[in-house]
């Protein structure tokens, strides 16, 4: 569930093609840093015109989709850039009140891992970018006193069931990992601290793969105080040794006031997953989007066809915008800012998921590397209840809520090869061609 952007983004970084430079996101970045709202296409195409109240015929301005909802992102996005305050905390329509969760929403981190094509023998079909979520350990110091960060591993390069060879993929040449606050700014260089001891084989189902999916980080801080100053969370009491199963549906409300049902979306993996008493009992690893065929099987679809409605540009605050106007965030990540501009142009592309399965990585297997943060939990089942996911899908940060399943409805054998559906099944989804598919590392 992690952000992968393949060749042809990287051909636009490097100049190949304008058509990303020409998007609206350098605007958005230009307006943030001169501290200005920035009016829709349409609203612009009205105030820019002389002769527009002469003319009673006149045709009316073309008017942008979700063009609410973008301005209120915009103004979100405004306050974050210049006050610093974090982006859970400035969208002020869904706001949390629970303060364990609060205390998961500070430690949160967004995470973007970018490869050089150009150093090295880097496959240049390789994606270049790719962009998710991380969360700080209370008491997990390494040698050098800074706690640790847990993420899933196909956010920093290493695919679901790739078997981790012992190269760490944010230090091979031309690699950058970085971590960045809540508010956009960067936080500092991230470096691997531990696989599962497991991960050294190659899984034998997808279930095994998943339970390899947790990692934990090192960071070199740009700003130590800063660091210093995320207060970490806490393992839970009860933390899973297997995969553990939601079902995600979280009512998201707009920035134009309107609600939409979400579930897993890109760019939540890596992120936290908490009981109700705020401890983290895993890690986000994929999601896996079903519905029944009118054959009456279950058949999994992907992100690409959900309908217009739940598109990102509905979401209230795009948290790569901010990076992308701080200039501070090419400077120290050394990821250069064309290709900052262009992946939070990217987002505006994406769509929140529907209702969805998600499937948790356990951390089980890393445990042995965050210090005392473990010291409190044992290994146990996780019953049905209602968890909390907390990260950064489609770049908004959000708090999305599940009920643990035993199972999902098709069972626990995963079919991963993706498939066209049949005639019969092409209007199940809003009238739109559905592949399906299982989409580990969206």
């Amino acid at each position: 569930m992690a952000f992968s952007f393949d060749g042809n983004t990287k051909a636009d970084a490097q100049g190949v093609s304008r058509g990303w430079q020409e998007r609206v996101k350098a605007g958005v970045a230009a307006a943030l840093v001169a501290g200005m709202a920035m009016a829709s296409p349409g609203q612009a195409n009205a105030a820019t015109s002389h002769h527009t109240h002469h003319q009673e015929s006149a045709p009316k301005a073309p008017v942008e989709p979700y063009a609410v909802a973008r301005q209120a992102a915009l103004h979100i996005a405004n306050d974050v850039f210049k006050t610093g305050i974090s982006a859970f905390d400035a969208d002020q329509k869904n706001l949390t009140q629970d303060p364990n969760l609060k205390t998961a929403e500070k430690s949160t981190v967004l995470i973007i891992r970018y490869l050089d094509p150009n150093v090295g023998d880097n496959d240049e079909s390789k994606n270049t970018v790719e962009v998710g979520s991380g969360t700080v350990i209370r008491d997990s110091e390494n040698d050098h006193g800074r706690n640790g960060i847990l993420t899933a591993g196909h956010v920093i390069g290493v695919e679901v069931g790739q078997k981790y060879s012992g190269v760490d993929p944010c230090t091979v040449p031309g690699a950058t990992c970085a971590a960045f606050l809540e508010n956009g700014k960067p936080l500092g260089r991230l470096t691997v601290r531990a696989f599962p001891h497991s991960a050294k084989k190659a899984p034998d189902s997808y279930y095994k793969a998943v339970s390899n999916d947790a990692v934990v980080m090192d960071i070199e801080p740009f700003d130590e105080a800063a660091f210093k100053q995320i207060p970490g969370v806490r393992l839970a009491e009860r933390i899973p040794e297997h995969v553990v199963t939601v079902h995600t549906r979280h009512e998201y409300v707009s920035g134009d006031g309107s609600k939409m049902v979400v579930g897993t979306t890109q760019g939540m993996s890596g992120g936290g997953v908490y009981d109700k008493d705020g401890g983290l009992i895993g890690v986000v690893s994929c999601g896996v989007n079903v519905h029944k065929t009118q054959e009456g099987d279950w058949g999994f679809y992907l992100n690409t066809s959900v309908s217009d409605d739940r598109s990102a540009m509905r979401g209230n605050v795009n948290l790569l915008d901010v990076v992308a106007a701080r200039p501070e965030s090419a400077k120290e990540t050394g990821i250069p800012q064309p290709m900052l501009n262009i992946v939070a142009g990217r987002m505006e592309d994406k769509y929140f998921m529907p209702e969805n399965y998600a499937l948790i990585a356990p951390v089980t297997g890393v445990v042995h590397s965050l210090g005392d943060a473990g010291s409190d939990s044992h290994v146990g089942k996780i019953d049905e209840q209602s968890l909390t996911l907390i990260g950064n899908p489609a770049g908004r940060p959000m708090a999305i809520s599940g009920d643990v399943k035993e199972e999902m409805p098709f069972g626990k054998a995963l079919d991963v090869k993706a498939r066209m559906v049949n005639e019969k099944d092409q209007n199940v989804v809003k009238d739109k061609p559905v592949y399906l598919s299982l989409s580990p590392s969206l």
